[in-house]
Parts: structure tokens; C-alpha cells; sequence
């Protein structure tokens, strides 16, 4: 999500956020505010909180593919070879086998490119 008043651009890493949080979160911008990862959406389990998992997961609906896309947005760096986050991704991997879901790893400040896989059933 991009936020205009702190000048964060759209699908990059915020330059606010420390890996524990968010370092102007008492003074966030109400675009900022109203976010919730999937975490905050009670789609995930206690132990996968994004400041102790080192990822944040969303998803968002492309309604022109009729596909959900599930990003695993790296804060904290290496968080996506832990062996908690490699089993959570490894559970949308294998749901994306039956379902109409792409799965995007966004690593830290570039650490690695992004890495995006389809389903089966997408085709654009």
C-alpha cells in the first residue's frame, strides 16, 4: 500500500518501520491507521504477529484475475528462512495448488528480488 504523506511508495518496505514496529506510530497517517495484515484480521495464529514472526502477511483480491495474492513482506532480514515462516508459506503453497492464489515473498530492502508463484489455474 502506498501512503502519500510519509512518501511510501506502493509494494516496498516503509521507511518507518524498525522490525518491531513502527517508529511514527502515535503520529501514523489514518491511511497507515486503518491497515490491517492478516495478522490483525485474526487469520493467523498468536506466534505469527509480525514483530515476532519478521514478516508481514497480506492479501489482496485482483478481481480482474479473480485471484488473491498472498505477500510475505520480509521487515526483519533472513525472517523468510526461518523455519516458522517457511512452514506458514509452505501452507499457501500448497493451497494454491487447488485455489485461484499467487504467493509473493517480498525480501528486506532488496536482500533478494521478489519471487511471485501462480496457481495452476491463474492465467492472465
Amino acid at each position: 500500500m502506498g501512503v502519500e504523506q510519509i512518501a511510501k511508495p506502493a509494494n516496498r518496505e516503509c521507511n518507518h518501520c524498525t522490525g518491531t514496529g513502527c517508529a511514527i506510530y502515535r503520529e501514523r497517517p489514518a491511511a497507515c491507521a486503518a491497515y490491517e495484515c492478516w495478522w490483525l484480521r485474526d487469520a493467523m495464529w498468536e506466534e505469527d504477529r509480525p514483530d515476532r514472526l519478521g514478516v508481514i502477511v497480506e492479501g489482496m483480491l485482483c478481481e480482474s484475475y479473480n485471484t488473491v495474492f498472498v505477500v510475505f513482506h520480509e521487515v526483519t532480514p533472513g525472517a523468510l528462512d526461518r523455519d516458522r515462516t517457511t512452514r506458514l508459506c509452505e501452507v499457501f503453497h500448497q493451497l494454491k495448488i487447488a485455489r485461484r492464489i499467487a504467493v509473493v515473498y517480498r525480501h528486506h530492502a532488496g536482500r533478494q528480488p521478489d519471487r511471485m508463484f501462480f496457481s495452476d489455474a491463474f492465467t492472465p
